[in-house]
C-alpha cells in the first residue's frame, strides 16, 4: 500500500491520504492505544472444537470470552489501522490522523479523524470523529470512539478507559459498522498483576434476533500465571420451564492448568434465585455439578472442585 491512500477502518470502507515516517515521540503516543492484548478474555483452552462431555458451565464461559472479544474486536481493527500509520500533523502535545474523506462507496460526503493529546507526560486522550464533508466548523464533528491512558510501570503498563457511543452518527445517517452496538464502556489496567478488563454495553434491538440481550456487563482478570476469573450476565432458554428466557449471572474462576469452577445464580427468569455449581478437570470434564432444577445431572462432591486462589 502507497502512501496516497490508506485503508482506516475494513468493515466501514474509509479511505484516507498521508505519508511519513514516525518519531520517538509519535510511539509514545501510539502506545497508549489499546491493544488487543490489553482488552481479550483469555481462558484456557486445549482445541478450537468442544467435546460433548465439556463441563456446561466451562463450554458457557469459554461462548461468552468469545463474544467478549469480539465486542473489543470490533472497536479495536479501526485503532489498530490507524496506528499502522504516521501521524498527519504533529504539535508538541498532540497528533492527529486525518482527516480524511470516507471512502466514496459506504459514506460519501462525511471526512474522519483521529486526535490524540497529551496533558502531561504519563496521560493521554483520544478519539475518532466524524464530520461532513462540507463543513469546517469544528463544532460539527461526531464522536464515535473516546478514551483515556495513563502510563505507570513502564511501556504498555497503565490504566484505561475507553467509550464507545453510536448514537449520534445513527442519527446523522452514517452507519459506524459495529453491528446493533448502541454504547460501551471499558476499563482496563495493565501495570500489575491482575490485568483486568471491565465492559459494559448496550445494544439496539436486532430484528432478526430478537433473543440477543439489549445490556450486559463482564468482569476480567488474569495473573501472570494464567490463573484467571470472569464475571458476566447471560440471558438463554437455560431453564425448562414457562418463563421462557432467564438471565443468570455467571462467576468463573480457573487455574493456568485449566482446572476451574463456575457459580451460577439465577436473577430472572424460571427457578429463580437458585444457583448452580459446576466445577471440571484439565480436560474441562466436569467432576462435579450440582444444579437443584435437573438433580439428574448432579455429579460429584464438593470436594472435587480444585482449590483455586482468589485474585
Amino acid at each position: 500500500m502507497t502512501c496516497k491512500k490508506l485503508l482506516l477502518v475494513m468493515s466501514l470502507g474509509f479511505a484516507a491520504a498521508g505519508c511519513g515516517n514516525y518519531s520517538n515521540e509519535d510511539l509514545e503516543f501510539t502506545a497508549a492505544l489499546p491493544e488487543r492484548a490489553d482488552l481479550n478474555a483469555d481462558i484456557p483452552v486445549r482445541s478450537a472444537i468442544l467435546l460433548g462431555d465439556t463441563a456446561e458451565l466451562y463450554r458457557m464461559s469459554r461462548n461468552v470470552t468469545l463474544v467478549f472479544n469480539g465486542i473489543t474486536d470490533a472497536f479495536l481493527g479501526l485503532v489498530d489501522t490507524i496506528r499502522a500509520f504516521p501521524p498527519t500533523s504533529r504539535e508538541p502535545n498532540r497528533r492527529v490522523w486525518g482527516p480524511f474523506p470516507a471512502d466514496e462507496n459506504k459514506q460519501p460526503g462525511w471526512m474522519i479523524e483521529m486526535v490524540m493529546e497529551r496533558s502531561d507526560v504519563a496521560t493521554f486522550t483520544y478519539r475518532i470523529e466524524f464530520r461532513p464533508a462540507t463543513s469546517a466548523d469544528p463544532l460539527d464533528w461526531i464522536v464515535l470512539l473516546d478514551g483515556q491512558y495513563s502510563v505507570s510501570g513502564g511501556v504498555r503498563r497503565g490504566a484505561g478507559q475507553i467509550h464507545v457511543h453510536t448514537a449520534a452518527l445513527r442519527a446523522a445517517g452514517v452507519d459506524p459498522g459495529l453491528g446493533y452496538l448502541d454504547q460501551l464502556t471499558v476499563n482496563y489496567t495493565t501495570n500489575t498483576f491482575p490485568i483486568t478488563v471491565d465492559l459494559d454495553f448496550a445494544n439496539l434491538d436486532n430484528p432478526a434476533k430478537p433473543d440477543d440481550p439489549l445490556k450486559g456487563t463482564y468482569s476480567y482478570a488474569v495473573q501472570s500465571n494464567g490463573q484467571g476469573a470472569l464475571s458476566y450476565d447471560f440471558t438463554g432458554n437455560i431453564i425448562p420451564g414457562l418463563a421462557g428466557l432467564d438471565t443468570v449471572e455467571v462467576t468463573a474462576r480457573w487455574l493456568g492448568t485449566g482446572e476451574g469452577r463456575a457459580d451460577l445464580q439465577v436473577i430472572m427468569g424460571d427457578a429463580l434465585g437458585a444457583q448452580e455449581t459446576q466445577c471440571w478437570d484439565n480436560r474441562f470434564q466436569a467432576v462435579y455439578t450440582y444444579k437443584p432444577w435437573s438433580p439428574l445431572d448432579n455429579l460429584g462432591t464438593a470436594a472435587d472442585c480444585p482449590a483455586i486462589p482468589t485474585l
